[in-house]
């Protein structure tokens, strides 16, 4: 896994499940409101599905993802902000839009946090 340090701890993983089936997948570690790059798009892909995990002491995340080839102006997967609240089950949920076209950036918008969140674990599937 490859550890990439920013404003907050981070652990970000890319792995290829299937011939056009990938993962990217981000641990953050007590992250709080932040944007947090996670891949760009040099083919359009299709987002499959996204799962979510939280840990901590009554842990709640609000989050989007959000993909643009200018950060000042950007369309987001999910009409609404998603919030998070398993500790124990991998939540699964699925974009409102799907389609990511090439030459834009994808990045986790985590807007609110609640409770003590010690990590935010994301992972995204993806075909091209």
């Amino acid at each position: 896994m490859n550890e990439v340090r920013a404003r907050q701890p981070i652990n970000l993983d890319v792995r290829q499940e299937q011939p056009n089936i990938s993962t990217v997948a981000v641990d953050l570690q007590s992250p709080s409101a932040d944007r947090t790059t996670l891949l760009y798009v040099y083919n359009p892909l299709n987002i499959r599905e996204i799962a979510a995990l939280v840990e901590g002491s009554t842990p709640t995340a609000t989050w989007n993802l959000e993909y643009s080839n200018d950060v000042s102006v950007f369309s987001s997967l999910f009409t609404t902000a998603i919030t998070t609240s398993s500790t124990t089950t991998t939540k699964l949920y699925y974009p409102d839009v799907k389609y990511v076209p090439s030459g834009h950036w994808l990045w986790l918008n985590l807007s609110a946090t609640g409770g003590t969140l010690d990590h935010l674990h994301l992972a995204v599937i993806y075909e091209q």
